[in-house]
């Protein structure tokens, strides 16, 4: 997924960050927001690991990121009544 995906999608985003990095608080993700670089922030913050690393680790998740398909429904429905 692009960046400009996961933030429209950040709800069910967000459920799969939390799963895959559980240190992050639903306080941190609710002020991510989708923005790439306040993630990488916060999980610096919280694994202590080099910026680097950590942005690399986001890029490889966002990448690898498929939302279930009853994601995308969900997804799709809210989306329509947004518009």
């Amino acid at each position: 997924m692009t960046w400009d995906e996961i933030q429209g999608n950040w709800k069910a985003v967000s459920d799969k960050i939390k799963l895959t990095w559980g240190k992050l608080s639903e306080e941190d993700l609710t002020s991510v927001a989708g923005r790439r670089d306040q993630l990488v922030e916060r999980l610096q913050e919280r694994y202590g690991h080099e910026q680097v690393d950590t942005e690399q680790k986001v890029d490889r998740f966002a990448q690898e990121l498929n939302l279930q398909p009853e994601d995308s429904k969900a997804i799709h429905r809210l989306n329509q009544m947004h518009h």
